[in-house]
């Protein structure tokens, strides 16, 4: 069976990405922020979500639009 094009990251190596305590994502998955995790089995604790790879990304680049939106804009004084 070939592998996913779109791996499936658990929770440390999200939080690695993201430059995160793993705790944090936990914080966010409960809040209903960060990347969509992806619950897999049917138990829910930590070591049974995973995150594809393109949402990750997604997210960052969400996120980095959204906090250059909010940023003023300042003159570069030329």
């Amino acid at each position: 069976m070939p592998l996913p094009v779109d791996p499936l990251l658990n929770t440390k190596e999200v939080a690695r990405i993201l430059g995160l305590h793993p705790n944090t994502l936990w914080k966010w998955r409960n809040k209903g922020y960060g990347p969509t995790p992806l619950p897999i089995g049917p138990q829910h604790d930590d070591r049974t979500y995973r995150y594809r790879r393109r949402e990750v990304e997604r997210f960052i680049e969400q996120s980095s639009a959204e906090a250059q939106h909010r940023e003023p804009h300042r003159s570069t004084g030329a």
